[in-house]
């Protein structure tokens, strides 16, 4: 089972006050977007290959898979079906 330090509220900061995230396409998005996603996917595998059980296992790396879905939309380089390299 999860412990509750695992689980972070995403789009919120430390306060509780929701975060005001720059969308796709947006001019004050930075640069290291993509970056950051792939970051938060890492963390994501390294917590799945550090779970007792299965089920928290393939809870965090379905949550991996959405980071780098995430990386792969905010690439302005990158177009939808194109692999990333």
């Amino acid at each position: 089972m999860l412990n509750e330090s695992e689980i972070s509220v995403v789009g919120r900061d430390p306060s509780g006050v929701p975060e005001q995230r720059p969308t796709i396409g947006d001019e004050n998005m930075p640069n290291n977007l993509a970056a950051e996603y792939r970051k938060s996917a890492d963390q994501c595998c390294r917590k799945a290959e550090a779970s007792t059980n299965n089920s928290d296992a393939a809870y965090w790396l379905s949550i991996s898979e959405i980071w780098l879905k995430l990386a792969q939309e905010t690439e302005p380089h990158c177009t939808r079906g194109s692999p990333v390299v």
